[in-house]
């Protein structure tokens, strides 16, 4: 969900399988609690989530603005990249007061022949797929939810991911597609614990990925969301290549109602920029392809700075009189060095790395005291996907958690040893 690209990586105008820019997430959201019952969508699946802080969140996830959003402040799950509506909503408004299909309007018309003479794609099949969508006023009441007396709390945040439906149920993706995420993680360094909770987060593994259109959320946005209406035309534009590139039908595609695709709720933009072909049949497929969206999430982190080996986070201990605030003030980029938290009062029990950047990570709890952590650029990297120190904290304490039931399950399988003569 997202940030800008560096000029190296940019997005546009490439095939999938020839670039490597930065996904996302768009307007990365985050979820509320999952039931068992197979229900809502997920990560862009809600509202989203106000930037956790003006310092970590461009607000424009779940990884390219929105995921940017590259991710937005969003949880993934079902509501935000904070408590969100469900993107499994109807793709078309009530029928008693039809608006005038996008194809008729001058604007549209305008961006239409931008499309066909910049990238040369055919007109009429463009005014043919406008001409049978018209905007929805449930996105457009979903992008902006009523306020809320409600704080943030990470003690309150963190219970609604580590529930059964995603712990079990990523014990059984993990072993279900073992193959993949081991092969996904030997390529990109990235442990397969982490992939299986960055999918079980944003759409409960691959249940809950949306049925919004996605043409008509993206031009909904993109002509009739005036504050981040440049955001989404740049997706919109991103989406009819990718269709175009693939084969797609542009009418075809469900997601969430910020346009967020697939099993790992990639924003068109990151699925042309991040997303792989990582089952090998020549096309990138994250809405069908658990592979596919396997590889591509952990070739986001790669891109990202993720680092094979290195730690998420260490724990953090505040002196009587420290002052993480000027600290917290310099943004979410790991930048800080040992020194630079000794000076402010924080130091951990641990050893922390003397060649490694580091971060101080707050997680807010509504009127009592944060939860302190120092991050390292592998924490940074998860907030790439959804620019949320919660979130990301959520997908690792959810990640050790889905690799330690999985060890006990295999331990508990194994076989006692057989006992010879004589032993006790």
């Amino acid at each position: 969900m997202p940030v800008a690209l560096p000029p190296t990586l940019s997005p546009r105008l490439r095939h999938p399988l020839r670039r490597t820019a930065l996904p996302l997430l768009g307007a990365l959201l985050i979820a509320a609690p999952v039931t068992a019952q197979p229900n809502q969508p997920t990560h862009p699946q809600t509202p989203p989530a106000k930037a956790e802080s003006a310092r970590r969140a461009d607000p424009t996830h779940r990884p390219d603005s929105a995921r940017q959003t590259g991710r937005i402040d969003t949880p993934a799950p079902s509501a935000p990249r904070t408590g969100a509506p469900d993107a499994t909503a109807p793709a078309t408004g009530s029928a008693a007061a039809q608006p005038e299909p996008f194809a008729s309007r001058i604007e549209v018309k305008a961006f239409i022949s931008d499309m066909a003479e910049k990238h040369r794609l055919d007109r009429d099949a463009l005014l043919a797929a406008f001409s049978k969508i018209t905007p929805n006023t449930q996105i457009l009441a979903l992008m902006n939810p009523p306020r809320t007396s409600i704080q943030r709390s990470w003690k309150a945040y963190r219970p609604r991911f580590l529930q059964p439906v995603r712990i079990d149920g990523g014990v059984r993706f993990w072993n279900e597609h073992a193959d993949a995420l081991a092969r996904a993680s030997a390529e990109y360094g990235v442990p397969a614990e982490i992939i299986v909770a960055i999918i079980g987060v944003e759409t409960v593994y691959g249940r809950n990925t949306g049925n919004f259109q996605v043409l008509q959320a993206l031009a909904t946005l993109g002509f009739d969301y005036p504050s981040r209406a440049a955001y989404f035309k740049r997706e919109l534009e991103e989406f009819l290549l990718y269709c175009h590139e693939n084969g797609i039908d542009p009418l075809q595609p469900r997601g969430s109602y910020a346009g967020a695709i697939g099993t790992p709720q990639f924003m068109p933009g990151s699925i042309r920029s991040f997303a792989t072909d990582f089952d090998g049949d020549g096309r990138i497929d994250l809405r069908a392809s658990t592979v596919d969206a396997i590889g591509s999430v952990a070739r986001f982190l790669q891109i990202h700075g993720w680092e094979k080996g290195k730690k998420t986070h260490y724990t953090a201990v505040l002196a009587p009189d420290a002052n993480p605030a000027p600290l917290l003030a310099q943004g979410p980029k790991p930048t800080l060095s040992i020194a630079d938290l000794r000076v402010h009062g924080i130091t951990s029990p641990f050893n922390l790395p003397a060649d490694e950047k580091l971060l101080l990570v707050d997680l807010v709890n509504a009127d009592a005291p944060p939860d302190y952590s120092i991050g390292t650029g592998n924490f940074y990297a998860i907030t790439r996907y959804n620019r949320s120190f919660m979130y990301a904290m959520a997908v690792i304490d959810l990640a050790d958690t889905i690799r330690s039931k999985r060890e006990q399950a295999k331990d508990t399988a194994r076989p006692a040893p057989l006992r010879t003569q004589g032993t006790p």
